[in-house]
This record gives C-alpha cells, sequence and structure tokens, in this order.
C-alpha cells in the first residue's frame, strides 16, 4: 500500500509538469530546426522564420577567394518584390568551420512594399557576429549553419529601435553557383 500510494501522488503530479514542460517549451521564442530551403532564429528577441538561401561567388584559381553569401527572407514563399525582412551575411568561404563577421559582413533590412528600404541594420562591433557552417556538400548541393550578429541603424523609421541582436540564427540552403560566361 505504502509504494502505491507513492505511486499514486507521482501521478497526479504528472499533468501539472507536463503542462509546465509545455508551456515553458512553446513560449514562442523556442528557434526550430531549418527544414531545406529555411531560416529560423530570434531577431531582437522575437521569433524570426523565413525563406534561406545560399550563394557562392567562386573566385579564379590563385586570384580571388571565394565569397560566400547567406540570405534569410521573409515571409515564407514571399516573391521577389514582396519581402518585408532580410537579413544576409558574407564570408571569404574556404568550407566548413566558424568565421567572424566584421560590420560590413552582416546586414538586416526592413522593407516597405517590398522595394523601398524603411530602415537598414548593419553589423555593429568588432566581430559583430559569427557564421558557423556545419554541413557543406558542395555547389549544388546542401549548406548548413548558424549565424549571430548585433547591428544598429540611424533609421528613425526602424521597427526594433537603434540596436538589435540576431541569435540562435539556424539555416539550410541550396548552395548557388553562377555560371560564368567566359570567352574562348
Amino acid at each position: 500500500p505504502r509504494f502505491a500510494m507513492r505511486s499514486y501522488r507521482s501521478l497526479r503530479r504528472a499533468p501539472t509538469l507536463l503542462a509546465v514542460t509545455l508551456l515553458l517549451s512553446c513560449n514562442g521564442t523556442t528557434v526550430p530546426e531549418p527544414e531545406r530551403g529555411m531560416f529560423a532564429g530570434r531577431w531582437d528577441g522575437k521569433l524570426w522564420i523565413g525563406d534561406a538561401s545560399a550563394f557562392l561567388a567562386t573566385g579564379d584559381p590563385g586570384e580571388a577567394d571565394d565569397v560566400l553569401y547567406v540570405y534569410g527572407s521573409r515571409p515564407r514563399g514571399a516573391p521577389l518584390g514582396y519581402v518585408d525582412e532580410s537579413l544576409s551575411a558574407n564570408v571569404a568561404f574556404t568550407g566548413p568551420g566558424v568565421y567572424s563577421l566584421g560590420p560590413e559582413d552582416v546586414r538586416f533590412i526592413e522593407l516597405i512594399g517590398g522595394d523601398v528600404i524603411a530602415a537598414e541594420y548593419s553589423g555593429s562591433g568588432e566581430p559583430a557576429g559569427s557564421l558557423r557552417i556545419t554541413r557543406y556538400d558542395g555547389p549544388g548541393g546542401v549548406i548548413e549553419g548558424e549565424l549571430t550578429f548585433s547591428a544598429t541603424t540611424r533609421s528613425e523609421d526602424a521597427s526594433y529601435g537603434p540596436t538589435a541582436r540576431l541569435e540562435d540564427g539556424k539555416f539550410r540552403a541550396t548552395v548557388n553557383v553562377p555560371e560564368l560566361a567566359r570567352s574562348p
């Protein structure tokens, strides 16, 4: 009977414990793991989910570094010209690893009507943030990683105030590489 009584008391507390756990995990700030073509993070403490894309500009062998551009835009699925916000980071790319980002390497833009800039945030601090590439399958393949940065703006129309931060940014995208027209 004593064992049965303890088990019953534990079972009575289980719904309360489950409700508290669910409330804490579903508070709207938990950043989901991105599916292909998705960017997720917290901008200024608020959940930010959008489309992800990546572009690799390849340099000539021995002359220039490859440059990786990572983009996020929202709302998800919005056609070009109908994006409300976008963010970007660029680095001289050598493969998976951690890259330190300078103030000129990151941006966050608020748009009106998809093409009028209402506010532009630039990186703040040295370093302004970091880009961690956790998976890279080569040109045309999948790239995954994490992005964080701090930013400032001088725009009086900025929705997020003069300073904001991207935290827990995660992305999964296809690496696009342009075909360069070369003369024979």
